[in-house]
């Protein structure tokens, strides 16, 4: 009879022992396995360490205003500028961050200004550096702030800017990404002071009316 409890408590000791090997790999497994689907479909971690960099920097324009007879400054929505911008979301080694959520707001745009649209901000779909369609706009009348994720492989995002030309002012795109941001500032100058002859709306109208109805020969 000893031998055989002998004999007994040896098995339970080596099942005892396999079983808690099993549940000891089997938690690994899993938790292996856990970090491997949040490694393949999470996206990445932005620290404070990170940066997020826009080109250009600043871009800034000089135009002669258009003026009507009060000296106000006449907005044509159909003269602007469009501006490529690139964001450029890297961590404390300047490696590439793929797939990070960017939020980006724009001044004196639809859904940022109650007045004209100074800004128009675009998303470059395809990647063309042009705007093909009005339906890239992502800054228009009720938008939330534009909000996207960096490209998978190089972590930038890509973007037009339109700029209006008509009046003078200056503003700004912010771009964010968890802890981090960064801005370029965009001006649009008015040096009609530095003209001789500055132009008037509607004198030039005016004049240009006078001609057509005495059938003088126009001088353009």
């Amino acid at each position: 009879m000893g031998i055989f409890m002998a004999w007994l408590e040896t098995l339970f000791k080596r099942e005892s022992i396999v079983h808690r090997y099993y549940v000891v790999a089997t938690t690994v497994a899993v938790v292996s396995g856990m970090s491997f689907v949040s490694g393949c479909t999470g996206e990445s971690i932005v620290t404070p360490d990170g940066q997020l960099t826009i080109s250009p920097a600043s871009t800034s324009f000089d135009i002669v205003e258009f003026r009507d007879s009060s000296g106000n400054c006449v907005f044509s929505p159909d003269f602007y500028q469009d501006v490529p911008v690139n964001l450029v979301l890297t961590d404390e080694l300047n490696r590439a961050l793929g797939d990070a959520l960017v939020t980006v707001y724009v001044d004196y745009t639809g859904n940022t200004f109650s007045g004209p649209e100074s800004l128009q901000l675009f998303s470059d779909n395809n990647g063309n550096r042009v705007i093909d369609t009005v339906d890239e706009l992502v800054s228009g009348v009720g938008d939330e702030a534009f909000t996207t994720r960096t490209d998978d492989d190089n972590g930038t995002v890509s973007l037009l800017l339109r700029v209006n030309l008509s009046c003078s002012y200056r503003g700004s795109l912010y771009a964010f990404s968890g802890p981090v941001a960064g801005s370029i500032s965009i001006s649009v100058n008015n040096i009609s002071e530095m003209v001789d002859d500055p132009v008037n709306v509607e004198e030039e109208t005016e004049e240009l009316l006078e001609d057509l109805s005495s059938g003088f020969e126009l001088d353009l």
